[in-house]
């Protein structure tokens, strides 16, 4: 019952617009059961330049139990 979806929101105002999101892949990681890694692709080269902040929402059978975020820049000349 364990999900992860990656989120991508701009970072200007409360961070809820979500503008982009995929359903991560969830893999075993070593030989601890309870370690996974999380993979996800989404395209992001529609998007304008400017600041955004990526976020990992960890959930367990539908409700929100975690999360993880990090900022990142969309640079265009």
């Amino acid at each position: 019952g364990t999900a992860v979806a990656i989120e991508i929101s701009p970072a200007s105002g409360s961070g809820t617009a979500v503008v982009e999101t995929a359903q991560a892949s969830l893999q075993p990681v070593g030989n601890d059961q309870r370690v996974r890694a999380a993979t996800a692709a989404l395209p992001i080269a529609l998007l304008p330049k400017g600041d955004y902040v990526a976020r990992a929402a960890v959930t367990i059978d539908g409700r929100r139990v975690g999360q993880v975020s990090r900022p990142f820049r969309i640079v265009k000349p």
